[in-house]
């Protein structure tokens, strides 16, 4: 399912609406991509949901400087982008060994343990914590703004792909999604400014958000270009 939300706070412009788009980890599986897994090479995200047939693609988190590696623990499956859990508190895993534990969910490290579910998983990616399991904003409030694409999950299990044009100190965005009727229970931090990407190809159904930083020539831009990117998100619909 995917929602459109003007919050009350912006600017009534085609260029202000949150995309949100809810998966059920029942019916779609969410797998990782990085490059390094395969030919190295960085790509928009609508390339990459070209390239694998993926219905749906979000940065998986940010990267280090050489343009490869995911700045948090990253693993695909046997295949390792960074072995290196750093103090982040929020890991997504997906694709369960064990048919006893959840499909996909978001583990928050202060309420979960994290040693003994990691393993349990094909996918994990390791980000910045948002909204804990408690529903709090853990985020400081600071003047910097720009777009962003956030991971979160809803209180009935549900993947949420969120994506905002619009430049928000990271602070203030966490406090609309948790205004907003999603029933968000928490979240973590994918990318922002230009890089945040979202692409959705469902249903014929195409939708394209790209980010920008505040008082950039993105802003003005009708059509912001779509940066490369090394490591994506993608969903895709389980077999029957």
């Amino acid at each position: 399912m995917i929602g459109e939300f003007e919050p009350e706070s912006g600017k009534k412009d085609d260029n202000v609406s949150v995309t949100i788009l809810r998966i059920d980890p029942e019916l779609f599986e969410l797998q990782l991509f990085p490059a390094s897994a395969g030919d190295g090479q960085q790509k928009t995200v609508k390339q990459w949901a070209q390239a694998h047939g993926l219905l749906a693609v979000v940065n998986a988190g940010m990267y280090q400087e050489d343009l490869k590696t995911s700045v948090g623990y990253l693993r695909s499956g046997n295949h390792i982008n960074n072995s290196h859990f750093n103090r982040n508190m929020a890991v997504f895993v997906s694709g369960r060994k064990d048919s006893s534990l959840a499909h996909a969910r978001i583990i928050d490290r202060e309420c979960h343990n994290l040693d003994s579910l990691v393993q349990q998983y094909d996918y994990v990616l390791q980000s910045i914590r948002m909204i804990n399991c408690s529903q709090e904003n853990t985020w400081r409030p600071r003047d910097e703004k720009w777009s962003m694409v956030v991971l979160g999950m809803d209180k009935s299990g549900h993947i949420l792909l969120i994506h905002s044009r619009t430049p928000y100190s990271v602070h203030n965005f966490i406090n609309i999604l948790l205004e907003l009727p999603i029933d968000i229970y928490n979240a973590m931090y994918l990318e922002g400014g230009p890089e945040a990407g979202l692409y959705i190809s469902h249903d014929r159904r195409r939708i394209e958000r790209y980010g920008h930083f505040r008082n950039t020539w993105f802003l003005r831009n009708p059509k912001p270009r779509a940066m490369p990117i090394p490591n994506v998100l993608g969903v895709v619909k389980k077999d029957k």
